[in-house]
């Protein structure tokens, strides 16, 4: 039985330490950074815990690039765990959320002069609110009057 329940949940996203790293990204540069500057990696996956299972608060920062170095912190995170192919993989958090068209440069060619340009033009037409689910509706005509 599928009770609904009405405590608080939060969604997060699990970190690990250098110790918890795959053996093919773990490196002496992110294990001094592990040390020095108490950084954790943030994995891709998400969870959900109820509020209940939090034990304290602690204060991290993404470095992101965007968000400045705050007054005090617990931990930093500039690398986010990943899979691709079966392989865990590392990447700046940076990109987290970005398609490679918006990170990747791809240089561009200037264009043959002599290369035919074919243009086609697509409407979609989505039907939001349901009015044409099953039937034809009409739902309202327009009244155009001309000026002549």
């Amino acid at each position: 039985m599928n009770e609904i329940s009405s405590e608080r949940r939060l969604r997060i996203q699990p970190t690990r330490n250098f110790g918890e790293l795959p053996s093919n990204v773990k490196s002496k540069e992110r294990n001094q950074r592990s040390k020095n500057d108490s950084e954790l990696w943030l994995e891709e996956t998400r969870i959900i815990i109820k509020t209940k299972d939090v034990i304290r608060h602690i204060n991290v920062w993404i470095k992101d690039g965007d968000t400045p170095r705050p007054l005090a912190f617990d931990f930093s995170i500039q690398e986010i765990v990943y899979t691709l192919n079966g392989r865990q993989k590392l990447r700046k958090v940076s990109l987290q959320r970005k398609l490679p068209v918006e990170y990747v440069n791809v240089p561009q060619l200037p264009p043959d002069p002599n290369m035919k340009h074919l243009k086609f033009f697509i409407d979609l037409y989505y039907d939001d609110f349901g009015a044409f689910n099953r039937a034809y509706h009409k739902l309202g005509e327009f009244i155009y009057k001309s000026a002549t």
